[in-house]
């Protein structure tokens, strides 16, 4: 959920959005975006895909975003205990 966390938060950067901002556009809490970008929840595909949407990218652009991040957390964790 690291990399969900980041993304997510990048993605509400990108748009310019406070977390309020951003739930109002959502129509969701502004507590639940805090979970998502603190790491104790995971986006739904349909919140994400909205998140995605106001930062002017598209769900796929937004997994290889994921995936990429994802890889470099992985090597710098490798790094750190070698």
């Amino acid at each position: 959920t690291k990399v969900v966390q980041h993304t997510v938060f990048q993605l509400r950067h990108r748009a310019r959005l406070s977390q309020q901002g951003l739930s109002s556009k959502l129509q969701v809490t502004r507590q639940l975006i805090s979970l998502i970008e603190r790491g104790r929840i995971t986006p739904s595909i349909t919140t994400l895909s909205h998140i995605a949407a106001l930062s002017g990218k598209n769900l796929t652009e937004i997994f290889i975003e994921i995936d990429e991040l994802y890889c470099l957390f992985e090597q710098k964790d490798k790094d750190k205990y070698h």
